[in-house]
């Protein structure tokens, strides 16, 4: 009935009911029982570390689920829609995958072992009748709506926020926030995860401490909160999530702890006041647009370990005069400081190898800008717009330029150091070439800045 490669169960072709997989399987085959409405039970040995993808996903009838404490990963959608289960063991999971028990409306208890760490998005969304859980202080992250829709679990309020927990610890999640709580939120020393949109119905708040027992700031967290003087983020976080602070237009400093490995996409993106912002450094991630339309941002240093700067990460940021690149970036993405109009000068380090597309792009003040020697391509549009550059020097190693790069800079010579256009460059058809406006080119110039 089970067919086995080197541990993989890839196939099975029994009659279903009751389903006992074989000794010698370490994992099971994304959708291998997907859809079956034969199986009423299944047990999981000792020796199996994976549950693949959506193995079990939509098996109507599946009522009880036994897993030995071998299984560590339990992958996305793995059971969703079993409509009729109710009872499953989770012995040694570490990981819960994304959707894993979405719809498992007949799950009424889960037991969390010590040693998971990782529940991602949406993994019990639906589950209407689940009633009681324990989650163990050994989670590190719950992803967004973890336990959307779960209405009739029991959650813990304090200080007018509700936690899920343990029973020593019922505050390792807050999940969400009563309506309009006041202009302080007091989040409990012992919490570690703040969820998705958190404070979306706290409408007054105006300023709070991050405890730094707190590993998370889950994504929108704080999004559009216009009230929001004051953050102090606590010494234990590691990652702020995508649009944490999205919004925040009276936020005026922010400082991000060394403990921060990763800051998301767009997180600070539209904080109009946000003056000052000093990062950590530990931060190995800094999404795209993390910080775009901070207007009043004055200079930003970045920290050593970030090898990219993300799309759009500084776009719009007007008032961007002073910008620290660490050695060891290698690329300056798409947009990267788009619209910085008060930005005069910037220092590309030795390393940069790409220069994205309007990376640039209306930068109206800029006068100066090296090009590194390790820079080999320069991308559509990258210093358009740039008003005031009067001279750039591009090195021997740059062997491809895209479109309109310096089109609309009229103060623009270019010195090369190829003694001719190499053939990467691309050629003028009408006003699209790499030198659109025709600003006098220096060639063979072997000068260094």
């Amino acid at each position: 009935d089970f067919s086995i490669y080197k541990g993989l169960l890839e196939e099975y072709t029994g009659a279903g009911g009751d389903v006992v997989i074989p000794d010698g399987v370490t994992k099971i085959d994304s959708y291998l029982f997907a859809n079956r409405s034969d199986l009423t039970s299944v047990v999981i040995p000792r020796g199996v570390t994976l549950i693949g993808a959506a193995a079990f996903k939509g098996c109507c009838n599946l009522q009880k689920v036994v897993i030995a404490d071998t299984a560590t990963v339990i992958g996305t959608c793995a059971f969703r829609g079993c409509s009729k289960l109710n009872s499953i063991t989770l012995a040694g999971v570490e990981e819960i995958g994304a959707r894993a028990f979405e719809n498992c409306i007949q799950l009424t208890d889960v037991v969390f072992p010590d040693g998971l760490t990782k529940i991602e998005r949406s993994a019990f969304l639906g589950c209407g009748n689940l009633t009681n859980l324990s989650i163990p202080d050994s989670v590190l992250e719950i992803e967004n709506e973890a336990f959307r829709g779960c209405e009739r679990l029991v959650r813990y309020e304090k200080d007018g926020l509700l936690y899920l927990g343990n029973d020593n610890n019922p505050c390792v999640y807050a999940e969400s926030c009563v309506e309009n709580g006041g202009t302080v939120a007091k989040i409990d020393k012992r919490c570690q995860c703040i969820n998705y949109r958190m404070f979306y119905a706290w409408h007054d708040l105006t300023s709070i401490v991050i405890p730094d027992g707190v590993k998370k700031i889950g994504a929108s967290a704080f999004y559009n909160h216009a009230n929001l003087t004051s953050i102090v983020i606590g010494s234990g976080v590691k990652t702020i999530e995508m649009e944490a602070f999205k919004g925040c237009i009276n936020l005026t400093r922010v400082i991000i702890p060394d403990s921060v490995e990763l800051i998301g996409s767009c997180s600070f993106a539209g904080c109009a006041n946000l003056s000052e912002i000093v990062l950590g450094s530990s931060l190995r991630g800094l999404g795209g647009r993390a910080f775009e339309k901070c207007k009043s941002l004055k200079s930003i240093a970045i920290p050593q370990g970030i090898t990219v700067i993300c799309p759009g990460t500084f776009c719009g940021c007007v008032s961007l005069t002073d910008v620290y690149i660490p050695d060891g970036v290698t690329d300056i993405g798409e947009d990267a400081f788009c619209d910085c109009i008060s930005l005069m000068e910037i220092a590309l380090p030795d390393g940069v190898k790409d220069i994205g597309q309007a990376a640039f792009l209306n930068c109206k003040s800029l006068t100066n800008i090296n090009i590194p020697n390790s820079v080999q391509r320069i991308k559509l549009a990258a210093f358009r717009g740039c008003a005031s550059l009067s001279r750039v020097m591009i090195p021997i190693n740059v062997t491809h330029i895209e479109s309109n790069v310096f089109k609309d800079c009229s103060k623009l010579t270019i010195y090369a150091e190829a003694d001719s256009k190499p053939s990467g460059w691309r050629n003028s058809f009408g006003t699209g070439g790499w030198n659109a406006d025709n600003n006098p080119v220096v060639w063979g110039d072997k000068q260094k800045e």
